[in-house]
């Protein structure tokens, strides 16, 4: 972090120059583009951006006004208190301006307009939707030549619309334009009219019609008779509504479901998880095309044990149980329990599915025993039951992982497939099923005797069933490979064997089964390698490891080192960055374990023992000058310093390790000099810089170790040693204020980083002490 220094009132006001607040302008652009873009830097995160901020007051009041509008704006609540804190140099200049910002912030509650009204650049024709927060309106946008679209209007502290402008898919309303309306104190929303109806409204159209003379063509005609409600113009048929018209009513509703699932899941990769998926938040468009509705209460999964988010929302009839909880736990202020993610939308989407199916409300039969759908409706098949009743678990764990999986379930029941997510257990169903599927065989099968229609029918799916669910187990497995799901891809390889195990032939598939299993394994260890490694970085040589940790550590070396091959040889097959990533960490990993390793009571045979793993290690990982310097190192021979030339020929991972190799034999300055070559050929390399700031700091360099350790919070704003760090160089330099701030931000982010803790507690006595007594 950049140390700015006080300055009297004149020097700041003879500072103010033009170039200032184009500095500051410039900065303050570049702090909104990073929110818009889904990052929230603070004022200190643009200082090592903008290192001439420090000496122009008058740009960095322009940014920390920045600051708080976007938070404002985000639905934050600013702590004025806090940002006092942290400037304390201009406390004057800040009180001044933070006035003036509770002066001009308006409270009251937004003006809504009515139909019939100009609004922006919109004229508000009929209301077509009211909720607990905002209004939708069908309006017409003149400067277009009046082209219909639907206007909605909510309080300006609702950010709906950074939630929607990440989002555009096929099954989802997207949105045209986001505007603010200071006079009413309104954000006003513009989106396509898509035509059609809401879900609700198509759900209340067909209560007329009976259960069991539904059809997708009763789906139909409720959303022309909603549509010619809302809008004159007649409906535009397309192949979603030429679907409905021809399906049964199952089969229409569950298209319905795998594309509002598909359109969920897209969410879902993108860090939203909906919150409120329920009737009246479902599209039906006039061309029959199902599609999400409002994103208020969109935002990210919501971790069990970890800091309570200030709001939680949802519809109690289709919130799932985990939902529910987390609700009660923040109006309690107490920590939620179990973890609420993508499964909470497929149990919301599940009972929407449900109540479509049962022609009843939101699930009004209890779930305890046998779900009861199909005494309901009797077309509703096992397996279809079956998959409801999977998503609608009281247990997460219990549900289809994603939403992806239920809805490929609902293609492969509307195609006649067995399913994947639930046990076909009812063989009628699976032989009307094939049957659909190979019509002509059907028949032919029906003019042999009964005897050998049932052993040759029998015997011929099951292994073509086996073969055929083996053979999309491995498609299914290659993709969850590809998108580095690999615990879910060797479960569904191993899958694919166990259904090929009894089956005689199919070499070539339990071969390509056994190929793609070994390659997930290996590329799974490269991973918790990885993982393992990163943890030991943050530990410097093992110092702060003792007892039962220290020896589980050197034990997961010595079991990552001995697999090395199968390792090396995944990651060559998979790809180059993935083969310098499991190299960097081996070399990494051989050098912690040993300075971890227990020295034997043999010196000699300790020495051997090291000098054979580094043999090992020349031989695995090619030869470099951190293997020759550590051998030197281990023999208790001096190597040499780097020289430049060898210093700019080594990568940013040798520079590094090579520096730490100086470090355990005390050259702290010799380290500092590696760490700051590595950071001047990669300024942006986490590591270069975090260890950079250690070496610093041991050197009591600490204005060095306050920046280096201001840009990792910068390249990992998630890592608490980061703040840690940081907060320790602040306490140095006797920025006490900022080191507390640093300390509780670390705690907060990880509660059991004790050390950040005692920092913090000392810190706050010391500042005691000092006080005047009263």
């Amino acid at each position: 972090m950049t140390v700015i220094t006080e300055s009297s009132s004149s020097s700041r006001r003879s500072s103010a120059r033009p170039a200032d607040e184009a500095l500051g302008s410039e900065a303050a652009r570049a702090m909104a583009l990073a929110w818009q873009n889904g990052r929230r830097p603070g004022v200190e995160d643009l200082l090592v951006q903008f290192p001439a901020l420090a000496s122009a007051p008058r740009a960095m009041l322009r940014l920390i006004s920045e600051e708080l509008l976007l938070r404002r704006e985000s639905g934050e609540d600013v702590d004025f208190d806090d940002i006092l804190a942290r400037f304390p140099q201009w406390r004057a200049e800040l009180e001044l301006l933070l006035a003036c910002h509770e002066l001009f912030e308006d409270h009251s509650p937004p003006e809504f307009p009515q139909a019939g009204e100009a609004c922006g650049e919109f004229i508000l024709v009929r209301e077509i939707g009211r909720g607990s927060q905002g209004r939708v309106f069908l309006a017409s946008q003149p400067s277009l030549c009046d082209r219909p679209v639907v206007v909605k209007l909510v309080p300006r502290e609702v950010a709906e619309h950074l939630s929607l402008a990440r989002l555009q898919h096929t099954g989802i309303v997207p949105l045209y334009l986001a505007q603010d309306l200071p006079e009413q104190r309104l954000r006003l929303l513009c989106m396509p009219f898509m035509g059609g109806a809401s879900l609700a409204a198509v759900l209340t159209a067909m209560k007329r019609t009976p259960l069991a003379q539904r059809s997708g063509q009763t789906i139909a005609d409720a959303l022309v008779e909603c549509h010619a409600e809302t809008t004159n113009s007649p409906i535009v048929g397309g192949p979603a509504l030429d679907f409905l018209r021809q399906a049964s009513y199952v089969q229409a509703v569950c298209w319905l479901g795998a594309c509002l699932a598909e359109a969920l899941h897209f969410a879902h990769q993108r860090g939203l998880v909906h919150f409120d998926v329920k009737p009246s938040n479902l599209l039906l468009a006039g061309d029959g095309q199902p599609m999400l509705l409002d994103f208020h209460l969109a935002r990210g999964p919501i971790a069990a044990h970890a800091a309570t988010p200030e709001w939680v929302g949802g519809t109690a009839p289709y919130m799932p149980p985990e939902q529910a909880a987390a609700l009660a736990a923040v109006r309690e202020v107490r920590a939620i329990e179990t973890t609420v993610d993508a499964r909470a939308d497929v149990y919301s989407l599940a009972i929407v599915i449900d109540e479509l199916l049962s022609g009843n409300g939101p699930l009004v039969r209890p779930l305890e025993g046998a779900y009861g759908l199909r005494h309901i409706n009797a077309s509703v098949t096992c397996g279809l039951s079956d998959l409801l009743a999977k998503c609608l678990s009281p247990n997460p764990q219990d549900r289809y992982a994603d939403a992806q999986s239920l809805a490929d379930d609902l293609r492969r029941h509307l195609a006649d497939l067995p399913l994947r997510g639930v046990r076909n257990r009812s063989p009628l169903e699976l032989w009307r099923k094939w049957r659909r599927r190979r019509p002509r065989l059907a028949v032919r099968a029906a003019t042999l005797s009964m005897a050998s229609l049932v052993f040759a029918v029998v015997a011929w799916w099951a292994v073509g069933q086996r073969v055929d669910e083996a053979q999309q187990t491995l498609i299914d497995g290659q993709q969850l490979l590809d998108r580095q799901a690999y615990r879910e891809s060797i479960t569904h390889f191993e899958r694919g064997l166990e259904r090929l195990k009894p089956l005689p032939g199919a070499a070539s598939l339990k071969r390509k089964l056994r190929e793609r299993l070994d390659l997930a394994r290996r590329i799974a260890l490269a991973a918790e390698l990885h993982q393992f490694v990163q943890r030991l970085r943050f530990i410097d040589g093992g110092s702060s490891l003792g007892g039962d940790a220290r020896r589980a550590a050197e034990q997961s070396c010595q079991t990552f080192w001995s697999i090395r091959d199968r390792l090396i040889g995944a990651s060559s097959a998979r790809s180059p960055a993935l083969t310098q990533q499991v190299r960097a960490d081996l070399l990494d990993l051989l050098i912690f374990w040993l300075d971890l390793r227990s020295p034997l009571a043999d010196a000699a045979a300790e020495q051997q023992q090291t000098l054979e793993l580094l043999d090992q290690a020349e031989v695995a990982l090619g030869a470099s000058e951190i293997l020759l310097r550590e051998q030197r190192l281990r023999t208790g021979e001096a190597p040499p310093p780097a020289t430049d030339a060898e210093s700019s020929s080594a990568a940013v991972c040798e520079q590094y390790a090579l520096a730490r190799s100086y470090l355990r034999r005390g050259d702290d300055e010799g380290a500092l000099a590696e760490f700051r070559r590595a950071v001047r050929d990669e300024p942006q390399d986490f590591w270069a810089n975090f260890y950079r700031g250690q070496c610093a700091y041991r050197l009591h360099r600490y204005d060095e170790a306050l920046g280096a350790f201001s840009i990792c919070v910068a390249l990992a704003p998630g890592q608490a040693e980061c703040f840690y760090n940081r907060g320790l160089a602040s306490a140095a330099l006797g920025q006490t204020s900022d080191a507390l701030v640093d300390f509780d931000r670390a705690i907060k982010l990880d509660p059991t980083l004790t050390a950040a803790a005692a920092n913090r507690d000392a810190l706050r006595r010391a500042g005691a002490l000092e006080k005047p007594a009263p």
